[in-house]
């Protein structure tokens, strides 16, 4: 799959997210898988999602074991019959840059964008420090076994409207680690600085800096 097909399908994901965002139950998770050979390459699995959340319940994806009991099972099953590609989307703490973050140089920030990838905890110091303003947003993470796209969207206000374009990533495999890698090693340690397509530093977790997953 081409970077920019992966960054297409990410976005449509990315879509499907933000409708159900909307929705009067909200959002719980999204998982798609893309097989090339089908009719409708790009695939819900409807039947997946609402098996989670009956057996884990909606709150699951804000608890560490349970987080980890899912995606490792998800990771088992696309690699014993792996899709060309899969693309995770959930909601996130929308953490934004305050005006005293983005006062600072590039090498000024380094410090902090470290600090983000601490602990949500870190997080909500920074907040209180005033570097960053907490807010709502959407994750999309698709990815092949070579490839990795993060497609973010930040969200405002009660009916959850769009606050900005999405924000689309991509970056190689061997630099993504955590629960969320479904091709490979999770605990792959990647670089301390390594960058995305776009030449910017990729944070260690996910987010916008990173928050729950």
């Amino acid at each position: 799959m081409t970077d920019e097909l992966l960054k297409g399908h990410t976005a449509q994901v990315l879509n499907m997210a933000m409708t159900d965002a909307r929705k009067e139950g909200g959002l719980h998770i999204v998982i798609a898988a893309y097989h090339a050979e089908d009719q409708q390459p790009l695939h819900r699995m409807r039947m997946i999602e609402n098996q989670i959340e009956k057996r884990f319940g909606r709150n699951w994806l804000n608890n560490g074991p349970m987080k980890d009991a899912v995606y490792a099972t998800l990771r088992l099953c696309f690699n014993t019959m792996p899709p060309e590609a899969v693309f995770l989307a959930f909601q996130v703490h929308n953490f934004k840059h305050t005006d005293k973050w983005e006062a600072l140089s590039p090498e000024e920030q380094q410090p902090l964008v470290r600090r983000i990838s601490k602990s949500h905890a870190e997080q909500w110091v920074m907040v209180k420090e005033g570097w960053l303003e907490p807010g709502d947003g959407i994750v999309c993470v698709g990815q092949t076994p070579l490839r990795v796209c993060m497609g973010m969207q930040a969200l405002k206000g009660p009916g959850r409207q769009l606050d900005g374009q999405p924000h689309l990533e991509i970056w190689d495999q061997h630099e993504f680690s955590g629960r969320l890698k479904m091709f490979g090693d999770p605990n792959l340690k990647p670089p301390d600085n390594f960058t995305s397509s776009t030449g910017k530093p990729i944070p260690r977790k996910v987010g916008f800096p990173p928050g729950k997953r």
